[in-house]
């Protein structure tokens, strides 16, 4: 989402001087929506939950093919959808004479903001593959 969302900023900047330009912007509650609703199926279709009807049958609940995780190339080709859009933001900018609505300081603050978002997901993610690595080595 942030990646897309950067885009969606840097092309705003890009479009400031262009006449009737409105900005764009990612809806961040409807990527909620669509992240907690895939939370959610995932929990409940998650194919490690080991159905056990006997000591001798243990058998996995499903296939872990829904469970593949989708590259950006293919996020930014169009094969595959976010589930969220990118729409003209409605907010209290103040459109210029010639109705463009960017505002460069606006922009440069939501991208400020975007891209500390994106790091702290990355030192996330970092963190938790780095206890998954530690664990697989058995160290301490």
């Amino acid at each position: 989402m942030t990646e897309v969302r950067h885009k969606e900023l840097v092309n705003n900047i890009a479009n400031m001087d262009t006449p009737y330009f409105k900005a764009k912007d990612i809806n961040v509650s409807d990527f909620r929506n669509v992240l907690s609703k895939s939370i959610d199926k995932r929990r409940a279709d998650n194919p490690w939950h080991f159905n056990m009807e006997s000591s001798r049958d243990i058998q996995g609940k499903k296939s872990i093919e829904p469970f593949h995780m989708h590259s950006i190339q293919d996020l930014k080709a169009g094969r595959t959808s976010t589930g969220f859009a990118v729409k003209e933001r409605q907010d209290d900018t103040i459109l210029r004479h010639d109705q463009n609505n960017v505002s460069v300081e606006g922009e440069l603050a939501r991208l400020g903001k975007n891209s500390a978002l994106h790091k702290s997901f990355v030192t996330l993610a970092r963190d938790n593959f780095r206890m998954i690595e530690t664990a697989l080595r058995m160290r301490m």
